[in-house]
Order: C-alpha cells, then sequence, then structure tokens
C-alpha cells in the first residue's frame, strides 16, 4: 500500500509573507509505503511455526495444506509458505479458523511435526563424535526449495540434501553460508532475440529466516577489517532445516562478498576467506554452539579455498 500525504494550508493560516499563495498551498509530501499484514486467528497460529521452518521443503501433506488455503496465491507467491501468510486474506483466514476439516488436517500435520522434532534417536555415527561434538558444513549455496533462492544449480542441491539428511539421522550439524539478496538473475529474450537478465531483490521478511540477535537482542554482526581502513559488517540469518539450522552471512552494503562465490575473482575469494573465519566464531557465540568445532572447522576450509584461490590465479 502506498500512501503519498499532501499537506494543504488555508487562506486564514497564511501570513503576509506569503501573500502570493492563493487559495489553498498545498505542500507535496513524501510517499510512504506501508505493508499490511493479516493477523493469524489463534487456532492458526502454528502455521507461522511451519512457515518458518523449511521441513515443509520436503514434507508434502505441510505444502498441501497451506496450498488448500488458496491455490491461486499458493502458486502466486512461488510456494512460499511465509509469503502466503503475509499476503493471505483475512477473511479467508478467520471462516478457515471455524472449518473443522482444515483444522482437523492442521492438527495431523502439527502432530507429525512435533514428533518429528521431538524423537532423538542416537545420531549416525555417534560412536565416532563427542558429547559436546558439532559438524560445521561450508558451502557457497544451499538449495532446498524455490521459496528460498539462494542456490544456482546441483551442487546446492546436494547441500541442501545434505542438510535434510543430516536432520533425518539426528547428526549434530550447523550448516554456514550466504544469504545472497539479488540471488541468481532471471532469464527472458527480447524481441531481437537477445538474452536479458533480471536480478530480483530478496526480502528476508518474505524467507523463512529469522535474524540472530545477542542476548540484549540486538542484532549478531560480524566486523572485519580490510586493506585500506575498509570494514566487512554482516548480519547472520537464521534458517532451520528441520532439526538442523543454517547461518547464513548477510553484507548487503559490501560489494566484495555479493556475487556468488563460484564467481568471485580471486581477490574475492581471499575476503570470502576472511569472512567465514570471522564470522563463524561471532555465530557460534551469538548461538551458543560448542567452542571446540570452531577452529577444526576453519583448518578444513581455508586449504580448500586456498587450492581454488591458486588454480584460479593460475
Amino acid at each position: 500500500v502506498e500512501l503519498s500525504i499532501n499537506w494543504v494550508i488555508p487562506d486564514d493560516a497564511c501570513t503576509d509573507n506569503y501573500n502570493d499563495h492563493r487559495a489553498h498551498t498545498t505542500m507535496t509530501g513524501t510517499i510512504y509505503k506501508l505493508e499490511v499484514n493479516p493477523q493469524i486467528p489463534e487456532r492458526l497460529a502454528r502455521l507461522e511455526e511451519l512457515a518458518n521452518n523449511l521441513w515443509y521443503s520436503w514434507d508434502r501433506p505441510t505444502q498441501g495444506l497451506f496450498a488448500s488455503l488458496s491455490h491461486p496465491l499458493w502458486k502466486a507467491t512461488n510456494h512460499n509458505p511465509k509469503a502466503f501468510l503475509k499476503r493471505a486474506d483475512q477473511k479467508r483466514l478467520e471462516a478457515t479458523a471455524e472449518n473443522p476439516v482444515f483444522l482437523g488436517t492442521l492438527n495431523r500435520v502439527v502432530s507429525a511435526y512435533d514428533t518429528y522434532h521431538d524423537y532423538r534417536r542416537p545420531p549416525a555415527g555417534s560412536d565416532l563424535l563427542g558429547p559436546d561434538d558439532l559438524i560445521a558444513y561450508f558451502c557457497a549455496e544451499f538449495g532446498f526449495h524455490e521459496s528460498l533462492p539462494i542456490y544456482s544449480g546441483g551442487l546446492g542441491i546436494l547441500a541442501g540434501d545434505h542438510l535434510k539428511a543430516a536432520s533425518d539421522l539426528g547428526l549434530p550439524l550447523v550448516g554456514v553460508g550466504l544469504f545472497y539478496r539479488a540471488g541468481y538473475f532471471r532469464q527472458s529474450l527480447s524481441r531481437e532475440g537477445w538474452q536479458e537478465e533480471t536480478y530480483p531483490v530478496t526480502d528476508p521478511d518474505a524467507l523463512p529466516l529469522a535474524l540472530l540477535r545477542e542476548a540484549d537482542r540486538a542484532p549478531a554482526r560480524v566486523i572485519i577489517g580490510l586493506p585500506g581502513g575498509r570494514r566487512l559488517v554482516a548480519h547472520i540469518w537464521v534458517a532451520h532445516i528441520g532439526r538442523v539450522p543454517l547461518l547464513l552471512l548477510d553484507s548487503p552494503t559490501n560489494a566484495p562478498i555479493a556475487p556468488p562465490l563460484l564467481m568471485m575473482r580471486w581477490q574475492g575469494m581471499i575476503t570470502a576467506i576472511l569472512f567465514f573465519a570471522h564470522a563463524l566464531p561471532a555465530a557460534r557465540t551469538a548461538a551458543g554452539l560448542p567452542a571446540r568445532y570452531a577452529k577444526s572447522a576453519y583448518d578444513s576450509m581455508v586449504p580448500i579455498l586456498i587450492l581454488r584461490i591458486d588454480a584460479h590465479a593460475a
């Protein structure tokens, strides 16, 4: 919703200094954009929890639950439950909250969701892991679902499947990657037959993400000193992949990490190494994760990235 506010000054409010302003004086105001979201009825409150966990990306009943509310809106929001709820019709939601058929389906989905998250079987490979061990999985892209466009192709899907499998197996794992606000470009053809690219801007508020915060509720930040007096400042978004957290590092005002890592020049790769190296301990501290995994994860990551830099530079 856009509102344009114009201030109108009547004649009797004009002073002698403004006698040239006859009749009404109109001062063009600022255009404000307001987002109006529906209020989720109490009986449907857990829809928001389902919408904020990418468990829905591989659970068909959860997807069907949202689609049953409005198939056209489900398609228009690219099968994104969080964006769907932000655009849902208020009257439709209130009517659905009184629909016993939908409520029964919702209860079954929520029961399966709770059972999945509450079940704690010994994780695979538990004989090789200590009680406080945590696996850090680094990747430039993770592909889970079209509603979170931070992946390009097969390798991103593979990384996403690794996190889904880790959730199913109960592995103590956390993913670490980058949040691309521009995402990957969309292709179209001009009238002359040339390829045209558009880079849609991604709104984190419409994605299954939450900003990582410190104990005092301030956003957790990563600050890195760079050559030339520059600073790299980033926030950390958290996505939940079933029982596995994914930390996405976001620095929208800093160009060095804006493009995907696969397309960076080698200088950008060095920046990425610094970024990950500094971000991981901060993310670990803010998320309350065990301390001792950070150094081993970083030590195992750096040689791989260095090899890629050497290969690119050569």
